[in-house]
C-alpha cells in the first residue's frame, strides 16, 4: 500500500479507552488486567470495520477515515447522553442514539462521495492519534506508581488509627414506614421489630420524620451532615437536574471524615443511579461477570442499549437478586486491618414489589421501574390498594431479613459494630408527586430510624430525632468529635422541582391558616 500508513483508527479506537482508565485511576485502584480485554476487543472490532469499509469504498485512506469517524461517534455518544441522562433523571433518550447513527452515516456518505484526496488528513490524523497514545500512556504510568507509592503510606497509617475504631454500618431500608403508619394505613403491627430492635440494645427514634421526600436528598444531606440549602447554589432552586446530588453522595463529608481516621469504604450496589455510592474501596453487586471499569465502558457508549436488547435475566429479577444479595452478604464482610464503614442501600419495601411475605417471587415478567406514589398508581383508587397490600407483603419479608442480619452482626465474637438503620423517607400510597395538599405528608415523611452504640449511650438522641444529625451523633460517641446538632427541619419537593423545598411543619400551618380565614 502506497502512501502514509493507515494508523489512527486503531490508535483512535483505544485512546478513549486509555482516556478514561486514567481519569478513572486518579480515585479508584484499577488494574491493567481490567484494560486489556476493551482494548484487545476495540482493535479486533476496528480491523474488522476497516476490512469491510475497504471492501465497500476501495480506498484505504477513505476507509480509515470512515472507521475513525464510527468511533468518534461512538465514545461522543457517552458524554452527551450523560449529559441528557442527567437532566431527564435516568430516563433513556433513544433518540440521541438514532440522531449518532445519522451523523456517522451522513458522515460516511459524505467521504464515499467526495473525490478528494485523503492521504494528507491520514497523515494529521495519524499525528494526533500518536500524541494522544503516549500522553494517555504516560499518565497511566505515572498514576499507578503514585497510586503505589500512596498505598504503601496508607498501610503505615493504618497500624496507628485502627485500634479502637468500631466498624459503621449505614443499613438504609428504601420506603421503610414508621411503626404507626404501618398499623395506621398498611394494617401491619410491626412491634415485634421495634421490641426485638430495643432489646437488643437500639435506640428508637419512634417520632422520626425524614428531613426530605426523596431518597437523593435525603442521603445526600444525611451523608453531608447538613441541610441540602447549605451545601448546594440558590441558582439550582428551579433546576431538575439532579447530578449536584449525586457528587454529593460520591463526595460525601462523611465518607471524607472516615477515610482520613482510615476506614475502608464498602458500598452494595442498590441498581438505582441516583443515590448510586461507588467512589468506594470495594463496591458489592449479585452481578459480577465484568470489572466496574468494563461497564463504565459499556456505559459510556450505546453498547448498552444493545446489550438491554440482548438481556438474559429480565430487570425485575436481577433486581431481587441484587436485594437478596445484599441481605444475604451484609453480616460476613471480612475485616481486614482497617475498620469498615458498609452503606447497603436497599430498594425495599420500595417499589417494585418483588415479594410476597414469605420472601417468593411475586411477577416477575413487567416493566422495571423504581416509580412510587402518583407515577406508581396515577392515583386511582385500586391501585391504591393494590399497593398498600403489595407493599405490607413486601415489608413483612424485608423485616424478618433485616432482623436476621442485626442478630448476626451483633453475635460477632470481635467488638460489636455501630449500626444505623433508617428509612431514607416514607411510602407513597398517598404521594402525590407534583401536590403536597394532596399527598400523605405523615405517610411520606414518617420513616424508621434506629442505632445502636455498642456503648449503649444515647444522651443527644431524641424520639425525634431525624437524618440530618446522625452522622453528627455518631462521630461525638464514637471520636469524640464535637459537632453541635440542628434543628430537626422537614421538607417536601415535586418531583419536577426537587430543589423547590417546602418546609412542612411551617408551611402548611400557613396554609391550614389561610384556608380558615376564608
Amino acid at each position: 500500500m502506497k502512501g502514509s500508513p493507515i494508523l489512527h483508527p486503531f490508535l483512535l479506537s483505544v485512546v478513549p479507552l486509555l482516556f478514561l482508565f486514567a481519569h478513572n485511576l486518579k480515585r479508584f485502584p484499577l488494574s491493567l488486567e481490567e484494560l486489556f480485554i476493551p482494548v484487545a476487543a476495540s482493535l479486533v472490532l476496528c480491523s474488522v470495520l476497516f476490512l469491510a469499509a475497504q471492501g465497500v469504498l476501495k480506498d484505504p485512506h477513505k476507509s480509515g477515515l470512515a472507521v475513525s469517524v464510527f468511533f468518534f461517534s461512538l465514545y461522543l455518544y457517552g458524554p452527551v447522553h450523560n449529559a441528557v441522562r442527567y437532566a431527564l433523571f435516568g430516563f433513556w433518550n433513544d433518540v440521541l442514539f438514532l440522531l449518532c447513527g445519522i451523523f456517522w452515516v451522513a458522515l460516511i456518505w459524505k467521504i464515499a462521495s467526495s473525490i478528494k484526496n485523503w492521504e494528507r488528513p491520514t497523515k494529521t490524523l495519524n499525528a494526533v492519534g500518536l500524541i494522544l497514545l503516549v500522553l494517555n500512556c504516560a499518565s497511566i504510568v505515572h498514576l499507578l506508581q503514585q497510586n503505589s507509592r500512596k498505598a504503601v503510606r496508607h498501610a503505615v497509617v493504618s497500624q496507628e488509627i485502627k485500634e479502637g475504631s468500631p466498624d459503621i454500618y449505614f443499613i438504609i431500608l428504601d420506603g421503610y414506614a414508621r411503626a404507626d403508619v404501618l398499623r395506621d394505613i398498611y394494617l401491619f403491627d410491626n412491634s415485634e421489630f421495634i421490641e426485638f430492635l430495643t432489646r437488643n440494645g437500639f435506640f428508637v427514634a419512634d417520632e422520626s420524620r425524614a428531613n426530605y421526600s426523596q431518597s437523593s436528598l435525603c442521603l445526600a444531606s444525611t451523608l453531608n451532615l447538613n441541610y441540602l440549602d447549605e451545601l448546594l447554589p440558590p441558582r439550582l432552586s428551579n433546576s431538575s437536574n439532579r447530578a449536584p446530588l449525586l457528587e454529593l453522595i460520591n463526595r460525601s463529608a462523611a465518607v471524607e471524615r472516615l477515610r482520613s481516621r482510615d476506614y475502608r469504604i464498602v458500598s452494595f450496589a442498590s441498581g438505582y443511579f441516583g443515590t448510586e455510592l461507588k467512589e468506594v474501596d470495594i463496591y458489592l453487586d449479585s452481578n459480577r461477570s465484568l470489572s466496574e471499569f468494563q461497564k463504565l465502558i459499556i456505559r459510556t457508549t450505546p453498547l448498552e442499549l444493545v446489550a438491554r436488547a440482548f438481556k438474559g435475566k429480565p430487570d425485575l429479577e436481577k433486581h431481587r437478586d441484587r436485594v437478596l444479595n445484599a441481605l444475604e452478604r451484609l453480616p460476613f464482610i471480612k475485616r481486614g486491618p482497617a475498620p469498615l464503614f458498609v452503606v447497603a442501600h436497599i430498594l425495599a419495601p420500595h417499589p417494585p414489589f418483588i415479594f410476597d411475605e414469605q420472601g417468593k417471587s411475586a411477577d416477575l415478567s413487567g416493566f422495571f421501574l423504581f416509580s412510587d406514589g402518583s407515577h406508581y398508581h396515577r392515583m386511582g383508587p385500586d391501585q391504591i390498594r393494590q399497593y398498600i397490600e403489595d407493599y405490607r407483603k413486601q415489608t413483612i419479608f424485608i423485616t424478618r431479613r433485616i432482623m436476621a442480619v442485626i442478630t448476626e452482626l451483633l453475635s460477632r465474637p470481635e467488638a460489636k459494630p455501630v449500626i444505623i438503620l433508617q428509612s431514607d423517607h416514607g411510602p407513597g400510597a398517598y404521594l402525590h408527586w407534583e401536590n403536597p395538599y394532596k399527598t400523605n405528608l405523615r405517610e411520606r415523611m414518617s420513616i424508621l430510624n434506629a442505632i445502636y452504640f455498642p456503648t449503649q449511650n444515647y444522651r443527644e438522641l431524641s424520639e425525634r430525632t431525624t437524618p440530618v444529625n446522625t452522622f453528627r451523633v455518631v462521630f461525638n460517641e464514637v471520636f469524640s468529635e464535637g459537632y453541635g446538632l440542628l434543628p430537626d427541619r422537614i421538607f417536601f419537593s415535586t418531583w419536577s422541582r426537587p430543589y423547590e423545598f417546602y418546609e412542612v411543619d411551617e408551611f402548611f400551618r400557613a396554609h391550614r391558616e389561610a384556608q380558615a380565614l376564608r
